[in-house]
């Protein structure tokens, strides 16, 4: 199944710089694609082993978790 763009492009702010965001629908998930530095970082919600929701990149990178998690609060917060 071909990744599907859902919705029009929208910005969040990071550090007080702005990225541009799209939400893609790819085998029944969410990911968001968001240009950052320079790169392509894709962004998923995940549930952890305690069923806890939280934010990761695909593919995971333990380096760049704070950044992840806060990018994700600002897709949450351009939805709320």
């Amino acid at each position: 199944m071909e990744p599907e763009f859902i919705g029009e492009s929208f910005f969040i702010t990071y550090k007080e710089r702005e990225y541009s965001c799209r939400a893609i629908k790819a085998n029944d998930r969410m990911l968001y694609q968001i240009k950052f530095n320079g790169s392509t970082l894709y962004l998923t919600k995940s549930i952890n082993q305690h069923r806890l929701p939280f934010w990761t990149s695909v593919p995971q990178d333990i380096k760049i978790i704070s950044i992840v998690t806060e990018l994700g609060r600002q897709i949450e917060k351009h939805f709320n």
